[in-house]
This record gives C-alpha cells, sequence and structure tokens, in this order.
C-alpha cells in the first residue's frame, strides 16, 4: 500500500455533511494522516463538535490546520 499523505485539503467540505457524516470523514482523515500530517479545512470549518481527535495549528493568515491528537 501507498504511505499515508502528508496533508489534506478538506476546504469547504464538510459543510455539507451532517455530524455523523462529518466524524466518519474526520476518522478516515485522521488514520490516514501520516504522524505529524496536517488537515487543512475552510474558515466555517472545525472538528469542534465533530471529533476530538485533532489538535488545531495557527497556520497564520487567519487559517487554521489541525494535527492528528496522540493517541492514548
Amino acid at each position: 500500500p501507498l504511505p499515508g499523505p502528508d496533508l489534506l485539503l478538506l476546504r469547504n467540505v464538510l459543510i455539507y455533511f451532517d455530524v455523523p457524516t462529518k466524524r466518519l470523514v474526520l476518522e478516515r482523515a485522521r488514520r490516514v494522516l501520516r504522524p505529524g500530517g496536517l488537515l487543512v479545512l475552510g474558515a466555517a470549518e472545525t472538528t469542534l463538535y465533530s471529533h476530538e481527535g485533532f489538535e488545531p495549528v495557527d497556520l497564520g493568515c487567519g487559517v487554521i490546520g489541525y494535527r492528528p491528537a496522540e493517541r492514548a
């Protein structure tokens, strides 16, 4: 199999889904991202209340990315 990506761009994708579907998409994104990888969402999107497996990262210029949280 191919290695996971370092970067996933899902800008303005999650806004079209209900909460259960957002959780599913975010869980799959977390599973495929390499350790230290980055998920970038649109300005109106967040993982808050949808998935606790990501930590916000300020990328500057008003862009927030998310890194997978450490697994317990």
